[in-house]
């Protein structure tokens, strides 16, 4: 629509202005010459062509003043946003450059970018924010909206309509993905045996959260990695099992109020496969896989082991502190009883794998200033509470949890033998 209506523009120009149709061609040839993009020449052709409208005359001819009444009626006046006014500044520079009127460029207005985000955004900014969906966080503010546009039924009998905007399909977004776990789930179905099987959960302490921030794709990938060498230690110790364990294990990093809290979850079979190709079931008839006072130790060993190796190859020589304080901490692997069927295995983990942080039905209400939702106190029985968080703390926790680099996975099967 915005390119029909500059080429009316345009059109009009040549047909009304002496001269501009040669003007015009000159920076069409510039324009293509220089690689330039064509929504670059029907943007500055547009901004010209309406200038020499204007005045009924070429703006290659007209005065230093007449250009700057002409810029500041542009300011004053109500253009549907800055970018006309910036289209219309390079559009000159662009013109004066293929005539060499050099002198006049620099008689141009300089102009100054504004930087701060308003509090509320203006119905030129919405404009602008509704074509930038390639980014991440604006492609979640945009899902199921106008701004990533949608169908439109009607109904055949009598003629009503029904808009559905489209959804961004994003794994950060808490409106989609519905249909993506569903198949998910189905999918893990066909895939999981029926034996018992136990939940568990391997925690770092908040003493590297700051560490998992700055090297999330290291540190996260250390975490899954630790956590599978500890069921596998133990599984393969005769005291224990003495047989080869799987696991599904999702990455989780956040806490029931949005804090950042890095986890693994583990779904792990109640036994594994010996040597001689047969199962075996776990020695504690149901009640527990492996003894948990010990899998902490363990765990902490194989992780600050790791750690110490890391930051020693990344030039992190001063780290005694840190590595003293991880080791006076206790670490914490929990051990949930085991589940009563397969399909409450696959429905609970995918609660994790397709959702972040929080769902709409946590949230209470919400404003310009604050939200207040819902959460689950661990420490206390697991009752539920209210939370309220400013706008901007609410933001800044959901977004910590964005995974944005497409190497790195949520989930990962290790020696799944279905």
């Amino acid at each position: 629509m915005e390119t029909i209506k500059s080429s009316r523009i345009i059109d009009r120009a040549k047909n009304e202005v002496i001269g501009f149709s040669q003007q015009f061609a000159a920076l069409e040839q510039k324009v293509i010459l220089g690689g330039l993009s064509n929504s670059i020449l029907l943007n500055y052709g547009r901004c010209i062509a309406k200038i020499a409208l204007h005045f009924r005359c070429l703006p290659t001819l007209l005065e230093e003043e007449q250009i700057n009444g002409y810029l500041q009626h542009l300011l004053m006046g109500n253009q549907p946003s800055k970018s006309y006014f910036k289209h219309t500044v390079y559009g000159l520079r662009f013109l004066y450059r293929i005539h060499d009127l050099e002198d006049r460029i620099i008689k141009l207005p300089s102009l100054n970018r504004d930087n701060r985000l308003p509090v509320v955004l203006s119905q030129s900014e919405c404009r602008g924010l509704f074509k930038s969906g390639r980014i991440l966080k604006h492609r979640v503010m945009l899902c199921r909206t106008a701004g990533l546009g949608g169908s439109v039924y009607q109904c055949g009998m009598c003629g009503e309509c029904h808009y559905r905007y489209h959804s961004c399909r994003n794994r950060h977004c808490p409106q989609c993905q519905n249909t993506d776990k569903e198949r998910w789930i189905s999918a893990r179905e066909q895939q999981l045996i029926e034996v018992p099987y136990y939940h568990m959960v391997f925690t770092i302490p908040h003493q590297l959260n700051e560490l998992c921030l700055g090297y999330s794709r290291e540190l996260y990938a250390m975490l899954f990695r630790c956590a599978w060498q500890t069921l596998h230690s133990f599984g393969w110790n005769h005291k224990y099992l003495g047989a080869q364990v799987g696991a599904t294990m999702v990455l989780h990093t956040w806490g029931s109020n949005m804090s950042y809290h890095p986890h693994v979850h583990a779904i792990v079979p109640g036994g594994g496969i010996t040597l001689r190709g047969k199962w075996k079931e776990g020695p504690g008839k149901g009640k527990f896989l492996f003894p948990v006072k010990a899998m902490s130790k363990v765990f902490r060993g194989k992780f600050i082991a790791e750690l110490t190796t890391w930051m020693r190859n990344q030039g992190m020589d001063d780290n005694d502190i840190l590595i003293k304080s991880l080791y006076d901490k206790p670490w914490v692997v929990y051990a949930k009883p085991p589940f009563g069927g397969t399909q409450g295995v696959i429905r609970y983990l995918a609660r994790y794998t397709h959702k972040l942080a929080i769902t709409h039905h946590r949230i209470i209400s919400y404003d310009a200033r604050k939200v207040t939702f819902r959460y689950k106190n661990y420490r206390h029985s697991n009752y539920d509470k209210i939370m309220t968080l400013t706008t901007w703390e609410f933001i800044h926790r959901y977004i910590l949890h964005f995974i944005t680099n497409q190497n790195l996975n949520r989930v990962e099967k290790v020696n799944s033998f279905a």
